[in-house]
């Protein structure tokens, strides 16, 4: 029996919630990939040829590879070679832009090096009365049993979270504009060591169309499985990936939700275009699901990140109970300390990879907010488990590399900036109230 679409999307889903579920279900969780065959090509020839405003494949490409390069539950890629004449005509898929000379932005490659997202012809039908079969199921249990586990569940609220987090996946132009955001927050030279594929410029997405640079390199782990790569290439991969996801947190507040290591390509530049960075970098692909946070939501997780980086373990316990939107925590001063306790688990003076197990840290604080019915922000758990996921790897690469210390530059000035707002608040509201202020 094969998953579909929407429970294949909610156990990844649910993979991402610890705090939640026990950590052996979320284990399972993460292996629920679906083995999805690729769409009949006449589906995708019939979304294709939409797009194009009726236009037959064989008027805009020179070729198209009817076999996908990769298919997943809601859409598939297809490499593509367009015509020469046809992107000087206009088509009927919205409004174009001036296009720009070849390897003007960035690294995208010359008018041959294109693939094309589809997404499935019925997937959104069917996810829509998943949905709305779902919504159904967790307002009856949430009505029907009325005890504290299953109302601390928030079952409705959760539905609906896990709503958002498809729609945003359904639309393909939400991936689009994710990848023209990431394209010039990481632009060429930056100093990053890492790359997004770019968008068309003269094909801009639709909700089922996406076509964007093709990415040539190595899945991370197979590159560093191969054996030819050096330590300094692995230093070099390992500091690029714990800068970059930290300058989206703390910095951009844009983030990446799903850098798993099947969407981390390690590409090898020309001698020609190296820089003091030497000649590797990360390409990041599949940017659909991405997270921001909300002024207040960012200002709680940079506090909670900062207490943990201090090793101040009751004031995250703290932190986590007050600014909670949601807990049933029956004995908040023994959750605290647990916290606390769990936090001394670091007993050195560096963070560094080789000596401070953070997953397992932080993992163990996910439990203790499950076991003691603390529910954390969504926004939050992906966060924490995009750090896991980047010391996985950042442990086998370079063992030496301290995730704090890259972090606490950005961390001190995003700390800066927001009691810097806040105060400048706080100063116009007391000279605005001033009555010996001048008007």
């Amino acid at each position: 029996m094969q998953a579909g679409p929407t429970f294949v999307k909610l156990g990844q889903w649910a993979s991402t919630r610890p705090d939640v579920f026990p950590r052996g279900l979320c284990e399972v969780f993460a292996e629920l990939h679906s083995s999805v065959a690729p769409q009949p090509f006449t589906d995708t020839r019939h979304t294709i040829q939409e797009y194009f405003g009726g236009r037959r494949l064989e008027e805009v490409f020179a070729a198209v590879d009817e076999e996908p390069l990769g298919a997943g539950c809601i859409a598939q890629v297809h490499r593509v070679v367009f015509r020469e004449e046809i992107l000087d005509k206009p088509f009927g898929c919205g409004n174009q832009r001036e296009a720009p000379s070849a390897g003007s932005h960035g690294n995208s490659p010359g008018a041959t090096d294109w693939v094309i997202k589809v997404k499935r012809r019925w997937v959104e039908k069917a996810i829509h009365q998943d949905l709305q079969l779902m919504r159904f199921g967790a307002a009856v249990i949430h009505s029907a049993l009325p005890i504290s586990g299953v109302q601390w569940l928030a079952l409705p609220d959760a539905v609906e979270n896990f709503a958002k987090h498809m729609e945003a996946q359904l639309d393909l132009r939400v991936e689009g504009t994710n990848l023209e955001r990431f394209c010039s927050n990481f632009k060429d030279g930056d100093g990053y060591g890492v790359e997004f594929p770019h968008v068309h410029p003269r094909l801009p997405a639709s909700d089922s169309i996406l076509v964007e640079t093709e990415q040539d390199g190595q899945f991370v782990m197979d590159w560093m499985r191969g054996g030819n790569s050096t330590p300094e290439e692995h230093r070099a991969v390992a500091l690029a990936g714990a800068r970059s996801f930290f300058k989206m947190v703390l910095v951009d507040n844009l983030v990446h939700a799903d850098l798993h290591p099947g969407n981390i390509l390690i590409r090898y530049m020309p001698k020609e275009a190296q820089d003091a960075r030497g000649g590797v970098r990360l390409v990041y692909l599949d940017a659909g699901l991405c997270t921001e946070l909300g002024a207040d939501d960012r200002r709680n997780f940079i506090d909670l990140f900062t207490a943990v980086a201090l090793k101040d373990g009751e004031l995250a316990g703290r932190l986590m109970l007050e600014r909670s939107r949601h807990h049933q925590c029956s004995d908040p001063e023994a959750f605290v300390q647990a916290v606390a306790q769990t936090v001394a688990q670091v007993n050195c003076s560096q963070f560094t990879l080789a000596k401070v197990k953070i997953g397992s840290i932080l993992n163990q604080i996910l439990d203790l907010a499950r076991v003691h019915h603390v529910l954390l922000e969504s926004q939050f758990t992906g966060l924490i488990i995009g750090i896991m996921l980047l010391e996985g790897i950042g442990r086998q690469l370079y063992p030496d590399l301290d995730l704090f210390q890259v972090a606490l530059p950005m961390l001190l000035n995003s700390r800066a900036e927001y009691q810097g707002a806040a105060a400048k608040i706080v100063f116009q509201a007391g000279f605005g109230n001033d009555k010996n202020s001048a008007t």
